[in-house]
């Protein structure tokens, strides 16, 4: 696996409802689709307790390469497993609870080995920090990377930060143990806010962890050393997010109403 793919960040987890009243239809987010080089495809579905869940992310990288992620839940609706299955070969991330939280995602060798972990690390209720481990041969975890996070008065992120001990990488790749971590910070990612809800809030996507955690959809996205990119973005008649679309890129919404 690519570790670093979980560094990407472009955009955009939870239910949403349509209807004009208590009468009216609920929608529930069935689909996300993005474009960016490569095609995503969040598909969720109504579990047993009436919540939305995320079920499956298909990634189409442009290549020969396709590439999924499966969720797991036990009979509470709680995420207990996340499968990453590329050209036949799987890895398992279990799902480590501190209360209803989830603290950190680990994967383990066929020998029952660490293989990489992410740690998440909150204030309150928000992700302030999203760390990156990866173990030696021994199966010993050792911190490479991590992620912070900055939020608005509102609760909206607007800034994500990316840090590497690039020292520790190539140590642990060359058979040895880090002395410690030692971080450079590597790109500097700003978002502005929409007024349209993010559909995939709180949804956790290895590849890109920025989405699960913006309450709103962004308008804008600005990255170090790079140009800016701003969207347009259209809801329905009854208020929910549909497409965000720069050029090219586009990400869109599906619903499905009872």
């Amino acid at each position: 696996m690519k570790i670093f793919n979980w560094i990407a960040a472009i955009l955009i987890v939870l239910l949403a409802a349509c209807g004009s009243g208590e009468e009216g239809p609920v929608c529930n987010v069935s689909a996300v689709t993005m474009f960016d080089k490569a095609f995503t495809r969040f598909v969720l579905s109504p579990n047993a307790n009436g919540a939305t869940q995320l079920d499956l992310i298909k990634v189409y990288d442009g290549t020969d390469s396709t590439f999924t992620y499966s969720y797991s839940y036990n009979s509470s609706g709680v995420l207990t497993k996340v499968i990453r299955t590329e050209d036949g070969t799987t890895l398992n991330y279990d799902v480590v609870l501190d209360g209803t939280k989830v603290s950190k995602l680990t994967s383990k060798t066929v020998a029952g080995k660490n293989k990489d972990e992410i740690k998440f690390v909150y204030s309150s209720e928000q992700v302030t920090q999203t760390q990156v481990l990866q173990a030696n041969e021994a199966g010993t975890l050792f911190q490479i990377g991590h992620n912070a996070y900055t939020y608005d008065s509102n609760g909206n992120l607007i800034k994500r930060e990316t840090f590497l001990d690039i020292a520790a990488l190539f140590t642990i790749a060359f058979g040895s143990d880090p002395s410690g971590y030692s971080p450079i910070q590597l790109d500097q990612v700003q978002y502005e806010a929409s007024d349209a809800s993010n559909p995939l809030r709180g949804y956790f996507y290895i590849d890109n962890l920025d989405l699960g955690l913006m309450n709103n959809v962004p308008r804008k996205i600005s990255v170090t050393g790079a140009s800016s990119e701003s969207y347009s973005i259209a809801k329905d008649e009854s208020g929910l997010f549909t497409k965000a679309t720069a050029g090219t890129k586009y990400v869109e919404a599906t619903y499905s109403c009872q």
